[in-house]
């Protein structure tokens, strides 16, 4: 988890621009979704947050492989 706390908030924002999911940044700010509370997201909050089908399953996909691409790096 060391290499969550040290990135920053806006890597977020970077992230949902880089998934194609930057209309969700405000959301994700209201909602004061940072980095380390990203990787503790539940199903339920992320149907809450994303409640559209198919944009929450590209976010779904690319949070799996972000979770893993943090896990190759400790």
């Amino acid at each position: 988890m060391l290499s969550l706390v040290i990135m920053k908030d806006s890597d977020v924002v970077d992230m949902l621009t880089a998934w194609g999911l930057s209309n969700y940044i405000d959301v994700f700010k209201e909602q004061d979704i940072d980095v380390f509370s990203l990787s503790l997201l539940t199903e339920d909050m992320i149907k809450e947050i994303i409640p559209m089908v198919g944009h929450r399953a590209k976010f779904k996909g690319n949070l799996k492989e972000w979770k893993k691409s943090i896990n190759c790096n400790k």
